[in-house]
């Protein structure tokens, strides 16, 4: 088995966030205790949450990173199972295939009987756009990627404030490296206050601008490699 570590990336913020950082950190340490976790909180500013996993990247020489949000937990078994399909098969792969954002109820309740039995709830019921909170094959919250396949999309994008970095990413792996592969079962998103897809955010605006700029481009490898390189986001040439 390769060498395993686990990046987050993090930086002090609101109580309810730590404290949820908190939470997750326990569960990684019962669950995964032999994977070394390292953080990072990136430059200063906005959050840029693809600086800060670079940052962390950058403190391990682990040839298999579980990219692990502070907010998030998944099925032990099957993230151990996405680490061991990465180290025979390399490329990337979600630990999950449903990812549901929980009520704040369900989350408490999972804090405070974190080996118990779980009945839980999503945070709402809309049915579209960001606000689905029942989502199948989704990209975010945790995935498991090989460093080579890291080096091949130039690492993380680096986008200040919230949204659109991990479908930037889960696209730059399918058009640039082997797809990706999802394990079945699911993942939680344990709830904090959050503000998604403010149409008065410019960081939002722009970062969702991109994001359809890559998807549009992605079916022609040479003319995504050349937009992300004037965004200053260097894919290497293939070998």
């Amino acid at each position: 088995m390769s060498k395993v570590a686990v990046i987050v990336p993090w930086r002090p913020s609101e109580p309810r966030r730590a404290t949820l950082w908190a939470f997750v950190r326990d569960w990684l340490r019962r669950y995964h205790g032999a994977w070394p976790v390292h953080t990072a909180p990136g430059p200063d500013g906005p959050f840029n949450r693809g600086a800060a996993l670079n940052q962390a990247a950058a403190k391990t020489d682990a040839d298999i990173l579980v990219i692990h949000d502070a907010d998030t937990i998944c099925d032990p078994l099957q993230l151990s199972r996405a680490v061991t399909w990465v180290n025979n098969y390399g490329g990337i792969c979600y630990p999950y295939e449903t990812y549901t954002y929980l009520d704040q109820p369900s989350t408490d309740w999972i804090r405070s009987h974190p080996t118990g039995t779980w009945f839980v709830s999503p945070e709402v019921h809309h049915t579209q756009g960001f606000r689905t909170t029942v989502r199948h094959k989704h990209v975010s919250g945790a995935v498991v990627v090989s460093r080579q396949a890291l080096a091949a999309v130039g690492g993380f994008i680096e986008l200040q404030g919230w949204g659109a970095e991990d479908m930037i990413m889960h696209t730059l792996f399918e058009t640039f490296v082997a797809g990706a592969n999802w394990m079945q079962g699911g993942a939680y998103h344990l709830w904090h206050p959050a503000i998604r897809n403010d149409p008065n955010d410019a960081s939002q605006i722009a970062n969702h601008q991109i994001l359809a700029d890559v998807m549009s481009l992605s079916p022609v490898p040479d003319q995504l490699r050349s937009y992300l390189r004037q965004g200053g986001h260097p894919i290497p040439d293939e070998r």
